[in-house]
């Protein structure tokens, strides 16, 4: 299936996800004849799915439970192939990095996903302590993530939250 802008991709409901901005080709996202099985199945979860995103597109992901959205969300991410186990055939493209060719840890710094149950993400007890976990994790200085927390903060207009708590 191939997915324009505003339409959707017949699976279940992805969780969000957000690309970093990259200086790579207007298809900022490209799965070609995707297909994913995992060990204990006797089928593929996922079936030849194919779509293109380009910089600046929005696209809906929806279906029942167990159709393959979160599955399709970790390839995205780069943790299928390398970390989740199974048999995956086809290609999936973001920001440029061809995932089966990337560490989970490079993707990760350009892919994120954010669960449906958001308290199932939260580490800190404080925002700061919050948006620190990650940087931390790919071993960034203390001082850019100390400088870096604000500027995040001001970007989705919750400056001035840094000590407040997460729960």
């Amino acid at each position: 299936r191939y997915c324009r802008y505003g339409s959707r991709v017949n699976l279940p409901r992805l969780e969000a996800f957000r690309v970093s901005e990259l200086n790579v080709d207007p298809d900022i996202v490209v799965v070609d004849d995707l297909h994913f099985k995992y060990p204990s199945s006797t089928e593929d979860v996922l079936k030849g799915i194919s779509f293109r995103v380009k910089r600046g597109e929005f696209i809906g992901i929806t279906g029942p439970t167990g159709a393959g959205k979160s599955t399709l969300a970790l390839c995205l991410r780069g943790l299928i192939p390398h970390v989740v186990p199974g048999q995956m055939t086809g290609s999936v493209t973001v920001c440029g990095m061809e995932t089966q060719q990337y560490q989970p840890a490079q993707v990760g710094q350009k892919v994120g996903i954010a669960f449906q149950d958001p308290e199932a993400q939260i580490i800190g007890l404080t925002v700061a302590e919050d948006l620190a976990f990650g940087p931390e994790n790919y071993e960034w200085p203390p001082e850019k993530i100390l400088a870096e927390i604000p500027r995040q903060l001001a970007t989705v207009r919750l400056a001035g939250m840094e000590k407040r708590e997460t729960f």
